[in-house]
């Protein structure tokens, strides 16, 4: 962790013309031989870099940017080119300040398969410093990322430092199988800055890492409002079926009435029916509990747009500047984490709803309507009526007629008969009663009574059958078989009966228990929806095993260390090959498939090359503390990175050792001598 604007080595650089006494060489000898006395384990052997006649070398790297990216070296690229600063021993201080323009990334192409994108398209950077001292003494600084003019690491809010925060676009290294799944995948990095000092006794480095933002979309979380209102219409659907034309609840009061009289069978009658269940507005109700962002602060993510944010210094607890070497951030644990709190979060949201749907439909009102009236038609009574009517009856006065007439008026047919309604006219020749011919003289007339009668029929008022049923309740009520309100009024064929309304109640509280919230019902189908569109999407796309997950990606794709350490050979920076070992100190380095398709480093200091102990900036005299995370025995060391010996840690054999050590004694040999000589001068004679 940053304390000061000036981390602490373990002896202060500076002074050169007083080391470059033959006491202070004599000390450096010493130094570096209780060093091999000690055998401490990160103790480096260093070849001798200065004697009576060498002096004593020094170099000095601020590079803010290196590393390879898809098959680009970046450390190639002349326009990322780095601080450098080297002194031969006779030189004045050499300081080299080159503050790495950011707008060259857009200008270079990386060899992607065609066609070639622009480094900028995958790296964006803000403005960094970089910074390389090299002394005569053997001292050197290197510095870069967020370093103010002198080299020192910019702490806190010191607005002289530049922010060097650096942007991954890591969709762009990531294949087409992520698509479906991971989208806009993305690592910010704030305050960025690496240091590295250096004498011929020790190194000690440092880092800085103001924030660590990995942010990217998996579209296998996002809409969750489309996919809860598609998970609700099953529940609207079984609504719809319980009250429709045909619907369960009206086939239970069609049951009921059709066991009193087959005329009350309201689903073929021409009845006034309406069954309701007034929900509201379901889709309202649930969407109160629905929020957009979710999270804690470390983690945050928006399930409507699929957007995931995490805070890693929040996430791992921690301060990001004060991690053990080599810390992956990107841990499996870590990753996991994230990813797991995610789909719970889902599947929590999942749960919500369901127990808002319980809760809207057992508060739902439950309507019952039915008025039928049926008229059933009588026989009329039928009856016979008679009275007596009196009546006009003409009956003709007959005379008597000679014989000579009668047998003229047979002869010529003019004799008829007195039937019927017919009358004849006066003179006209007819048979009376005795069939004797008479002849007609004239009428008479005489009122007569006769004996009618008729047959009656009287209509009798028809037989009315009927219903009216009106029932409300909340369905937690009819569950319970209960109702806050239930009355009918039933009438078959005019005589008034009674609906069991208990029995009534109790159907309908079983049909909508079977339509609801059975194994098979409505809520159990609004489970099966949320879970095949809501959270199986998410829990797959993020922690499924297959490839192209968000998880994936991240275990086994990503990488991001932070505060690496690490020695190299002074040759590998252009220098003899005799003159020691180089110490880097590296703040954040990215990899990506696993180093084969990127591996960047951010913010890097190099010092050297006369190194022979690396110490902790924090606590230079007490390399033991177990609190010092680059203490080789601190149990929080990645197991890789132990070293078990000086040798073993520079890689130094036991034939170079020897003559380190017959080198050491003939410097000592001559030391003494040296001394001998300044005490006893030769007298001239």
């Amino acid at each position: 962790m940053f304390t000061t604007a000036h981390p602490r080595v373990a002896t202060p650089h500076g002074g050169s013309a007083a080391r470059k006494t033959t006491g202070g060489r004599a000390r450096r000898f010493v130094a570096a031989t209780t060093a091999l006395a000690l055998g401490g384990g990160l103790a480096l052997v260093a070849p001798l870099a200065a004697t009576a006649d060498d002096q004593a070398q020094s170099y000095a790297e601020g590079r803010f940017l290196s590393g390879t990216l898809l098959g680009t070296d970046l450390g190639r690229v002349l326009a990322l080119e780095s601080a450098e600063a080297r002194n031969d021993g006779t030189q004045d201080t050499q300081t080299v300040k080159d503050p790495l323009n950011a707008d060259v990334l857009q200008t270079i192409n990386v060899n992607a398969p065609a066609p070639q994108v622009d480094l900028g398209g995958v790296l964006q950077l803000g403005p960094v410093g970089q910074y390389a001292q090299a002394n005569s003494d053997g001292s050197s600084i290197g510095a870069s990322g967020a370093v103010v003019d002198d080299g020192v690491i910019g702490v806190g809010s010191n607005s002289s430092a530049p922010p060097a925060n650096a942007t991954f676009d890591l969709e762009a290294l990531l294949g087409a199988e992520f698509a479906s799944t991971l989208v806009d995948l993305k690592l910010e990095l704030g305050a960025i800055a690496a240091r590295a000092e250096g004498d011929l006794d020790t190194a000690s480095g440092d880092y800085q890492l103001g924030h660590a933002i990995l942010s990217f979309t998996s579209p296998a979380i996002a809409n969750l409002t489309p996919k809860v209102d598609s998970a609700l219409q099953e529940v609207v659907d079984a609504l719809n079926e319980l009250v429709g034309p045909n619907g369960e609840l009206l086939n239970d009061v069609n049951g009921q009435l059709l066991e009193l009289d087959p005329l009350l069978n309201l689903l073929g009658g021409s009845a006034n029916v309406s069954v309701l269940i007034d929900t509201g507005n379901l889709k309202n109700a649930v969407h109160s509990i629905l929020r957009s962002e979710y999270g804690n602060g470390a983690v945050t993510f928006n399930l409507e747009t699929g957007q995931v944010r995490v805070d890693l210094e929040k996430l791992l607890g921690s301060d990001l500047n004060n991690l053990a070497p080599s810390t992956e951030l990107l841990t499996d644990a870590v990753v996991n984490k994230i990813l797991q709190g995610i789909t719970s979060t889902v599947a929590t949201v999942a749960d919500q709803v369901v127990d808002k749907v319980e809760t809207v439909l057992n508060d739902a009102q439950v309507t019952i309507h039915a008025d039928l009236a049926t008229n059933v038609a009588q026989a009329p009574l039928v009856e016979e009526v008679c009275e007596l009517v009196d009546r006009v009856v003409t009956t003709p006065l007959l005379g008597e007629v000679s014989l000579v007439d009668q047998l003229l008026a047979e002869v010529n047919g003019l004799v008829g008969t007195l039937t019927g309604d017919i009358l004849p006219e006066v003179g006209d020749f007819v048979l009376d009663e005795n069939g004797v011919i008479k002849e007609v003289l004239g009428f008479v007339n005489e009122t007569v009574q006769d004996t009618v009668c008729r047959t009656e029929s009287t209509p009798v008022a028809p037989l009315t059958t009927s219903v009216v049923l009106d029932i409300t309740a909340t369905i937690d009520q009819l569950l319970k078989g209960v109702a806050a309100q239930a009355n009918a009024d039933v009438s078959v064929l005019g005589l008034s009966t009674d609906l069991d309304l208990s029995a009534l109640l109790g159907d309908l509280g079983s049909t909508l228990l079977d339509g609801l919230f059975d194994g098979d019902g409505a809520v159990q189908d609004l489970i099966d929806a949320l879970n095949s569109g809501l959270v199986n999407p998410a829990t797959e796309g993020l922690l499924g095993s297959g490839a192209g997950t968000v998880g994936d990606a991240l275990r086994d794709l990503v990488s991001v260390k932070v505060n690496i350490k690490e020695t190299s050979l002074a040759a590998d920076r252009g220098m003899a090959a005799n003159t020691g070992q180089m110490f880097t100190q590296t703040a954040v380095r990215v990899s990506v498939l696993g180093s084969s398709l990127a591996t960047v480093n951010l913010a890097q200091a190099t010092v050297g090359p006369n190194i022979g102990q690396v110490v902790d900036p924090e606590d230079p005299g007490d390399p033991g503390d177990p609190g010092d995370p680059g203490d080789p025995g601190d149990p929080g060391t990645p197991t890789g990175n132990a070293k078990p010996s000086a040798l073993a840690y520079t890689g130094i054999g036991v034939a170079l050792l020897v003559a380190v050590i017959l080198a050491l004694l003939a410097a000592g040999a001559y030391l003494v001598r040296e001394g001998y000589r300044r005490n006893h001068p030769i007298g001239i004679e």
